[in-house]
């Protein structure tokens, strides 16, 4: 039933690529990537979905896989990203559809340096991207658990003199589509700069929960607020980045007991690099 779906997926996918190369604009362009790793000493780590690694400390995994389709046309783009990731099954050699990392949009942009884009998109928010084949180590730190991976919803960019602005109305992270009864739409604004040695970002994400909190029941839940910055500078072939991310009310709630306030979620994240040709190190 497996292969019978993934069969399916893959000629709706190729039939789908025929239809783009007969519409305006260029072809539908096809691409991914495969990482596929041996991992040692894997046991005791939790991931940021809650799935233990306790059982599988020396192992073959296909860490992470995408397979990506995009066009161009006149003014406008689409782009779709299918990741699947090891489902850490200690009992076959399944991996899963990565549902949370997942993109699908549209994108228009004009000449006067305004875009919007609707659908599935990456965030923005903090340092680390999302696919391994971006990152300098074979997985994402901690920071990055505590950060959205991606948003549904409307972002709206304008770039002038450098300086690339959004303003962000979606879905808060990991709610599909659909009312519900505690979560609100999320927003956010953020700024990013950068010139051939420097660049910098800064950004807010609001979330608003209904109803009350979920530690002490009687008190009103409070707006989420993620504050999230970074700074970085390229000198030759080293590269310096530092990031700093702040959550407070997560989840909406701001105590843990009717007299002790919730304290502040805060990452910081350094990075140095070396590039070494096609290649490069990090710590």
């Amino acid at each position: 039933m497996a292969r019978s779906t993934i069969l399916a997926a893959l000629a709706f996918l190729v039939g789908m690529g025929s239809a783009f190369a007969d519409g305006h604009g260029g072809e539908a362009k096809f691409s991914g990537f495969i990482d596929a790793q041996y991992q040692f000493n894997r046991g005791g780590i939790d991931f940021a979905d809650n799935q233990s690694a306790a059982a599988t400390s020396n192992t073959f995994t296909l860490n992470q896989a995408a397979l990506y389709i995009s066009k161009e046309m006149k003014g406008a783009s689409l782009f779709i990203d299918l990741p699947f990731s090891d489902s850490r099954n200690t009992n076959d050699n399944n991996f899963t559809f990565a549902q949370g990392q997942a993109q699908a949009y549209l994108k228009n942009k004009y000449d006067s340096g305004l875009s919007w884009s609707l659908g599935q998109f990456d965030t923005k928010y903090g340092f680390e991207k999302k696919d391994t084949k971006d990152l300098m180590f074979a997985q994402t730190g901690v920071v990055a658990a505590v950060l959205p991976k991606t948003h549904l919803g409307l972002k709206v960019g304008y770039a002038v003199a450098g300086v690339d602005l959004a303003l962000l109305i979606s879905n808060q992270n990991g709610e599909a589509a659909g009312n519900s009864a505690t979560n609100s739409e999320e927003m956010g604004v953020q700024a990013m700069w950068k010139n051939d040695q420097f660049r910098a970002r800064a950004g807010v994400l609001l979330n608003k929960f209904k109803g009350n909190q979920t530690v002490v029941t009687t008190e009103e839940a409070e707006t989420e607020t993620l504050i999230d910055v970074g700074f970085g500078a390229t000198f030759g072939d080293i590269m310096v980045d530092l990031a700093y991310s702040t959550i407070s009310n997560k989840g909406g709630d701001s105590k843990v007991s009717a007299t002790e306030d919730l304290d502040n979620v805060n990452a910081i994240l350094a990075q140095v690099g070396y590039k070494m040709g096609d290649c490069g190190v990090a710590l």
